[in-house]
């Protein structure tokens, strides 16, 4: 058996990272797999001759990915990934087009009614593309819910207005960006690093996928619309930003907005409120810590970010935390309690989601001002 002790492989990227992230054992566990990820993505550059570094900034509510593949490839959540070269792409990050649509909705259905009026578009579902629209708000943790404005500096909204929220992505469409059969095909190469596989696609290639991928994310705005158009008799786009795909042709964000543009839904946990958060320029310079190399710095100021919601909580301790490769597998061992656990999903460990704790962080680092408060009347997942 063949088993890879990855410190040593790791420390050429050990300061290609930086954190603004809760500080638990969720957020710890990601940033140690994402030096996985830029490890390859270094280890590509070096052999192709690329100058610059791989970078990951890692935002308030970084932690776990439930979706595995990612996961395994070395990509943790809540940050964003850049790389210097803008005619290379990545696909296992897996960009899809994610975000969350809230609006204004003038008939108010009981949660009953709106289920029954899921389960008719479901049955009859518009066309948007070419193609038929999949109801996926009851995957993983996508949903929809009817909010009631408890209080609100915004203009478009005052208090006791009602909302609705929808968090889903362009599940039609994944194959287009998750087929990596046919990237190679198409002259994509996997190419073999000390830490694992990674698929490269270069030059006009990486410019199609960009360019696919542009289409994908014009397609899921557009499905939580027409869901919209669908389900309410009426309705008012307050907002639909995205926070998971490709924000240039040399950066994803996993889970984080762009905060520069509007203001942004945020959903921590069912029990808490849902706020809408309007986003400032950021990171600014004097929040840097002064030691910091001169190519770091640039990548980080400016870097605009807000988190979309809590992000995932572990229940383990890491402050003895091991990560091994046997046989191209990721290890994950700890202790907790006395008790050791060894694993290589994440999500299959018992989890939560964070709360206050991440709004605390929005503050800390001034991202941005809550306009608009809003509780939940109810969540439909079906």
């Amino acid at each position: 058996m063949r088993v890879i002790h990855l410190k040593g492989l790791l420390d050429v990227v050990k300061d290609n990272t930086f954190s603004i992230a809760v500080d638990d054992s969720s957020s710890k566990v990601s940033m140690l797999n994402t030096r996985c990820g830029l490890s390859k993505i270094s280890y590509v550059l070096n052999e192709l001759g690329v100058d610059g570094k791989p970078f990951s900034f890692f935002g308030p509510d970084a932690g776990i990915t439930r979706n595995y593949e990612r996961w395994a490839s070395g990509f943790g959540y809540g940050c964003v990934i850049s790389w210097p070269d803008r005619e290379l792409a990545f696909p296992e990050m897996k960009p899809n087009g994610c975000g969350m649509i809230v609006s204004k909705i003038g008939d108010v259905p009981d949660i009953d009614e709106l289920s029954n009026r899921i389960l008719r578009l479901s049955e009859n579902p518009p066309t948007l593309m070419g193609m038929e629209v999949e109801w996926d708000a009851g995957d993983s943790n996508h949903f929809i819910e009817v909010l009631r404005v408890e209080d609100s500096s915004y203009s478009g909204l005052q208090k006791g207005d009602i909302c609705a929220l929808l968090h889903t992505s362009a599940s039609e469409m994944k194959d287009l960006m998750y087929d990596f059969d046919r990237w190679v095909d198409s002259g994509g190469r996997w190419i073999e690093t000390p830490v694992g596989e990674i698929l490269v696609l270069m030059d006009s290639l990486s410019k199609e996928y960009y360019k696919e991928y542009k289409k994908l994310e014009e397609f899921s705005k557009k499905k939580r619309e027409i869901i919209f158009d669908n389900i309410f008799d009426q309705h008012e786009v307050i907002c639909n930003p995205t926070h998971q795909g490709l924000f240039k042709e040399n950066e994803i964000r996993l889970g984080l907005y762009d905060s520069t543009d509007g203001i942004f839904p945020i959903s921590l946990r069912p029990d808490l409120p849902v706020y809408l958060v309007e986003g400032n320029k950021n990171i600014k310079p004097e929040l840097i810590p002064p030691n910091i190399p001169e190519w770091k710095r640039e990548q980080i100021e400016g870097i605009n970010v807000l988190p979309h919601g809590g992000g995932y909580q572990l229940k383990i301790d890491t402050k003895n935390l091991q990560m091994s490769q046997k046989n191209g597998t990721r290890l994950f061992k700890t202790k907790t309690k006395g008790r050791e656990y060894l694993f290589t999903n994440p999500s299959q460990i018992p989890y939560n989601y964070r709360g206050k704790e991440v709004l605390d962080k929005i503050f800390e680092w001034d991202l941005g001002q809550p306009v608009v408060k809003m509780e939940q009347k109810y969540t439909v997942k079906i």
